[in-house]
Formats: structure tokens, sequence, C-alpha cells
């Protein structure tokens, strides 16, 4: 069994491709000299490694794959030895060498070990990013880049981590049969709740068809009723009349429907601030479905951030003036949505949203606008940011803060540094 190696197989992909190692009279481990003359395209999903990769061994010229190892025995213990697309590799490229590998046809594989070869800067420098217990692997030799250089990789960055958002919203479109208006309301009610009840009020909505709006558009009692009543909060004697308005209207509207109403310890009232219950924020949903008919149509018709904060502003029912929760009285206050909580309605519902709809359209336009949407936006404020604020880049819009928290969790806590641009500069200013 090999001992533990200090490398990882994503330096030999960096190396190969970048060619950040000794080409100089290229042996097999069998001593048959090795001319690369295409050292082919990284493949990322299964298979070997590269494919396209061209070789030329004596005086034969081989094509296909190229499989790459830490040890030359990984290619046993990870079983490509019964893998028919493992076939047709021409080239194995191993750190260290510790056994010959045999194809199926009793053929040897090709091996190239690159131990000895790679340039030792380049060696140096990624063994201090992966083997470091600082905050980012870079801490300690972080680039001073520009502020325009920071500027394009957030960017992209932010594309990625849209994507990612964007993967949520497929399973919730794909939920609602492609209905856009209905995925629209499931994701608002989603985020319109305070994390802690993110997850109740996704079941709620989905409990109830947003078509069923539409034929009472215009009528808040019903829209409220019938939140408030799949919610399970209608279930009490109230002796005040709004809440026995609601469960009057609530009972018609669950035997027409033939509605089934959630159970009410799911909810979560909780060590949350009173603006944050949930009570509240069903009551913000209602009244955003009872005066927004179309939502969905109505906010990717809009351009701006400031327009789309107009269709999603609320105007509760005075009796949430002088209440957070139904049957007790509180002080006087108006209940609305934050302008943080607004951010992030945006940032995790309305950018998303309008960039999928752009990707399953082909519209660019749709897509440009998400991300000039979160332009607009505040950078947040969190630990991250304020770290990274510390290490040099700082955040001046939700484009880049959500880009930074991308860089972050996505690559420095996973220490893919040589997939980062980065790590990927710290290791090119190594070689050269």
């Amino acid at each position: 069994m090999n001992s533990p190696s200090p490398i990882r197989e994503d330096l030999l992909h960096y190396v190969w491709k970048t060619k950040s190692f000794d080409l100089t009279d290229l042996r097999t481990i069998d001593g048959e000299k090795i001319e690369v003359q295409n050292f082919g395209f990284i493949n990322t999903n299964s298979g070997p490694d590269f494919s396209n990769g061209k070789i030329k061994m004596g005086k034969i010229i081989w094509s296909g794959n190229i499989e790459m190892h830490v040890f030359s025995s990984q290619w046993l213990q990870h079983g490509h030895q019964h893998d028919a697309a493992y076939r047709n590799v021409i080239l194995h490229v191993v750190y260290e060498h510790d056994g010959q590998i045999i194809k199926q046809n009793g053929q040897v594989i090709p091996t190239l070990e690159l131990k000895d070869r790679i340039i030792p800067a380049v060696k140096k420098n990624y063994l201090k990013l992966i083997h470091n217990q600082n905050w980012i692997p870079c801490a300690n030799i972080f680039p001073d880049w520009s502020e325009d250089r920071w500027h394009l990789y957030l960017s992209s960055l932010m594309v990625e981590r849209l994507e990612r958002k964007v993967h949520d919203i497929q399973h919730i479109y794909k939920y609602s049969n492609g209905d856009w208006e209905r995925t629209c309301f499931i994701l608002l009610a989603k985020y319109i709740g305070s994390p802690v009840n993110s997850f109740p009020m996704e079941i709620l909505s989905k409990s109830l068809d947003s078509k069923i709006f539409l034929k009472n558009k215009d009528n808040e009692l019903f829209a409220a009723a019938l939140l408030f009543g799949q919610a399970g909060m209608l279930q009490a004697d109230f002796g005040e009349d709004y809440p026995a308005l609601l469960r009057k209207e609530y009972e018609y509207q669950r035997k027409k429907w033939n509605l089934t109403t959630m159970d009410v310890s799911i909810w979560k009232f909780g060590r949350l601030r009173p603006h944050n219950f949930p009570t509240v924020r069903i009551a913000m949903l209602a009244n955003i479905i009872s005066q927004t008919n179309h939502l969905f149509a109505r906010i990717k018709e809009k351009n701006s951030k400031k327009e789309i904060e107009s269709v999603l502003q609320t105007n509760l029912p005075l009796y949430w003036d002088t209440h957070f929760r139904f049957g007790k009285e509180s002080n006087a206050v108006k209940k609305k949505i934050s302008s943080t909580q607004m951010d992030l309605i945006m940032i995790n519902m309305i950018a998303p949203l309008l960039f999928y709809y752009g990707e399953l359209q082909g519209d660019e336009s749709f897509k440009e606008k998400a991300l000039h949407i979160l332009e607009e936006v505040k950078p947040e404020k969190n630990s991250i940011i304020n770290k990274w604020k510390e290490m040099g880049p700082e955040a001046k819009n939700a484009v880049q803060s959500q880009a930074l928290i991308q860089l972050k969790q996505e690559y420095c806590n996973h220490k893919r540094c040589l997939e980062c641009q980065v790590g990927h500069y710290i290791l090119k200013s190594s070689s050269s």
C-alpha cells in the first residue's frame, strides 16, 4: 500500500494543462521516448481526465485519452480495469509510479512519472496553498490585484453563484409544471419568510394553486383567509372581528376547494423578532398576492430594483398595526418589508428567477437584467464579507458580495485553488 502523498491529482491536471513541468527528453517508466503532440482537453464529465490527446512513441502516433493519478496503483483502486471508457487510454500520467498497469487485452499502459519534473516553485506554492490552516489558503501569498481585475473575476463568480441558485429554482419550476406564475408565488412565499420558516412557507404555497387567487383578485380578505387557514392558524375561537372573518371565509373556501389544513406546530415563533413572526410574513404575502395580479409578468417587465420593489410593497390591514399574532395586541407599528429583507429577496429570488427565465427563453437581456439589479443592491454585511475586506477585496454591491461568498464557500473552503483564478495566478507567477 502506497504512503499518503503531499499532493493531490488536481496538481497533475494543472501542470499538464499549463505545461509547468520539464518537457525535455520525456520517457515512459520503461524508458521509451515520448513526444506529446497534443495534450488533449480536460474532461469535466465521467471518464478519463483528458480527451483527444496525441502522443508519438517510436514511429507510431497514438490518439486517444490521457488518465492521471497520484499513484499508478490508483488505476486498479478506482476500478478502471473493468470500465470500457478507459480502454482507449494512450498514456497514464502519474505523480509517482508504484506498479505496472496492464489493460484487459494484455497491453501495458505507457506511464509517465512527473514527480521530479514539476517546476519546484510551482510545487512549493501549491503545497503552501493546500496544507495551511488559514482562513483562505492563499492568505500569506495573496496577490495585489487591481480593482478592474477583481471586478472581472467577481463578475464571473457571480454568474456561477446564480447558476447554483438557479438549480434550486429548477426543481420548483418542474414541480409547477412550467408555470412561471406559480413558480414565482412559491419562491416569494419561501423568501418573504424568515429563514427558520422558509420551509413551512414553501409547503404553504405549494398547498394552494396560485390561480385560485386570480379568481378572487383584489379581495385581500380572501387571500389572507386562504393562506392563514391553510397554515393552520385559524382554528381557535377568536374574540376579534378580523380573525373571525378570516376563519369564516376559510371554512367556506376549504369545503369548496377540498383543502387540507397544515399542522400549525410546524411554524416557529421562538427566538424570532416579532417582525419576523410567520403571521406577519403570511400577512405580507397575502397583501402582495391580492394587489398584484400575474406577479411574475409584472416583475419581468420591470427594469430596475426600485421598479420591482414597487410591485412588492405592502400595505397591511389596520389590524396588523397593533398585532404580531392573532388575539394578542401590541404597541402600534406599521409592518413593512424592511430594506434588508427586500435586498435578500432581490438576491435570492428575483435575480435568480430572471436569470433562469432568460436562460430557458434564450434571452440574454433577462440575464443581464438580473446582474444589473444585483449591482443596485447593497453588499451584504456578514462575517465572510468583513473578512474579505481585511484581505483586500471590498464589495461595492451585491454582485461582488455574492461573488466573494461564492469564492470562499465553493473554492477556498474546499481548497480548489487550481480552479480559482487567484490560485492559478499564484502558481503561474511561480513558473515564470
